[in-house]
């Protein structure tokens, strides 16, 4: 069967979920993409710099973003970062959930015009897919006014690529990791309130991987069980090391709509703790590879709408304590502390979602090719 161009339309630094992408893709798929950088080591050029800051400005007077994609040559396009096509190439898209496709400003919600733009360019004929990353993201968008486009929509979750053959080293004292980019928004301090919970009463590590505020670097410096690292340790303690290391994640994030420290955590048989924000129970299933707790400040509501500007909830999160929500993850986390059975059984179910489940490579693959055939021929 020939095989299909299809043009990546990705950032300059992507999300690192479609290196997968990149690195593995479907076997009758030829992708096409402009050069990206791959982490923050690597330097952008100063005419790159010049074209984001041009970019940024195009976006303040065209939001949202709708533009005209060049194929470069490709029969298809498949786009990222809720940027949506004009132009008259069949196209599809990824949707990580409702309020990126508003600019995460839930003023532009409320924007009849706003709202007018983005569901005439949805509505297209050249629009062939929306792809959410999960259900909930699939719920974001039915709920919050796009029902009659819920034929366009298929969801592809995202994969991993797994570590063959993977072999864990448990560790004789339990290792805790948190690991993050946002202190508050991933739930770094109701992290610290759970160490609180359980220090002194069982052995653990704790590692906390992230830009932590000075004060509460502070008040930890004397306990030996907890290990403070920044940003600035990324090259000479890499992430990959972290997650070799730990025995548990706990990551009670607060923001997140996916969560890529859970596939993370799963590739290295690492059971996850955390709360029921958006799609987190669909990646952690409770009591399979990990468990969930109720989470009683959620960004969303049932329907996976938005209740806060994401602005004014951050500043929420500064204060943010529940006494009854540390209570249950701490117990959920001292429950993995003391069974080391558990947490074999645990990591091996994430493991096997990554390496053949729901999350596979393959699985993936197989989906998208299906889908990219489908959108040319219609």
């Amino acid at each position: 069967m020939k095989k299909i161009k299809v043009f990546l339309r990705l950032g300059k630094r992507p999300h690192p979920g479609y290196y997968v992408l990149i690195d593995s893709p479907p076997k009758g798929v030829d992708y096409k993409y402009e050069k990206i950088l791959r982490s923050n080591i690597e330097k952008a050029s100063l005419l790159h710099k010049l074209k984001v800051k041009l970019w940024k400005l195009s976006l303040k007077m065209n939001r949202p973003p709708i533009i005209k994609i060049d194929p470069r040559g490709c029969q298809l396009i498949h786009s990222t970062n809720n940027i949506m096509n004009s132009g008259k190439t069949p196209w599809v898209m990824d949707v990580e959930h409702l309020e990126g496709l508003f600019g995460m400003n839930r003023a532009n919600l409320e924007n009849k015009r706003y709202f007018s733009r983005i569901n005439k360019t949805l509505s297209s004929k050249f629009c062939k897919k929306l792809m959410p990353h999960t259900i909930a993201s699939k719920l974001s968008l039915i709920n919050g006014g796009f029902k009659h486009l819920e034929s366009k929509m298929e969801v592809v979750y995202p994969a991993k690529k797994v570590i063959p053959d993977f072999k864990k080293k448990y560790n004789k004292i339990p290792v805790i990791l948190w690991i993050g980019r946002r202190f508050f928004e991933k739930g770094g301090k109701t992290v610290l309130h759970v160490f609180d919970k359980l220090d002194g009463k069982v052995d653990f590590e704790l590692i906390i991987k992230g830009p932590v505020p000075e004060e509460l670097k502070e008040k930890y410096k004397g306990k030996k069980n907890i290990k403070f690292l920044d940003t600035e340790d990324y090259i000479s303690y890499g992430w990959k090391k972290l997650y070799e290391k730990a025995d548990i994640l706990l990551y009670p994030t607060n923001l997140d709509s996916l969560g890529n420290s859970f596939f993370d955590a799963m590739n290295h048989k690492i059971p996850i703790v955390t709360g029921d924000v958006f799609s987190a129970p669909e990646i952690v299933e409770d009591g399979v590879n990990g468990f969930v707790i109720n989470h009683p400040m959620k960004w969303h509501d049932e329907n996976f709408q938005p209740i806060y500007d994401v602005g004014k909830y951050v500043e929420k999160l500064d204060g943010f304590y529940d006494e009854d929500y540390v209570n249950a993850l701490a117990e959920k986390v001292e429950i993995l502390i003391k069974n080391k059975n558990l947490r074999e059984k645990m990591g091996e179910a994430g493991y096997n979602e990554i390496s053949k489940g729901k999350f596979s490579i393959e699985r993936k693959n197989k989906q998208l090719e299906k889908i990219y055939r489908e959108a040319i021929k219609g």
